[in-house]
Order: structure tokens, then C-alpha cells, then sequence
């Protein structure tokens, strides 16, 4: 422990298996899922992968309305075709 940016590292040791989630550090936004003995990054499905980058748009969202205090109205023709 200590090797890591501390949001990463919390988030990182509470996590259990399945666990999804955006972890915002200084070095900026962090998708992780915590998945027991995956042998390669191809194992993981594509459908998973879909699901994170969707989860990983609406926290950029939330946290750039939290962040700056704005009200947002979200074009949703654009924020769909938002591609990560």
C-alpha cells in the first residue's frame, strides 16, 4: 500500500469482486471493475465494456454539473454520440 494515488487505492482495496466504478484523482478519471483471476484483458465482454464506458459518460456529466456548480441542460442527441 502507499504505491498508488489515494482515491485509487481506497477505492481499490474496498472493492469486491463485480465491484464497477469512476474513481476522480488528480491525474484525472479512472475506470475500474474488480474482477477475481482474469487472465486477459480479451476475457472481459464486450457488452461489460459498453456498460463502463456508458457509466464513465454519465459520472463525467455529474461531476463536471457538481464540479462547477452550473445548471446543465444535456443536448441528448450529442451526449449520445459521445463516443470513449
Amino acid at each position: 500500500m502507499g504505491q498508488m494515488v489515494k482515491e485509487f487505492e481506497d477505492w481499490s482495496f474496498s472493492a469486491k469482486s463485480g465491484d464497477v466504478g469512476v474513481v476522480k484523482t488528480s491525474y484525472g478519471y479512472h475506470i475500474i471493475k474488480f474482477i477475481a483471476a482474469l487472465d486477459t484483458f480479451e476475457s472481459i465482454p464486450e457488452s461489460s465494456v459498453e456498460n463502463m464506458r456508458q457509466e464513465v459518460k454519465e459520472h463525467i456529466v455529474s461531476d463536471m454539473i457538481t464540479d462547477l456548480n452550473l445548471n446543465w441542460v444535456v443536448n441528448e442527441a450529442v451526449y449520445n454520440s459521445i463516443s470513449l
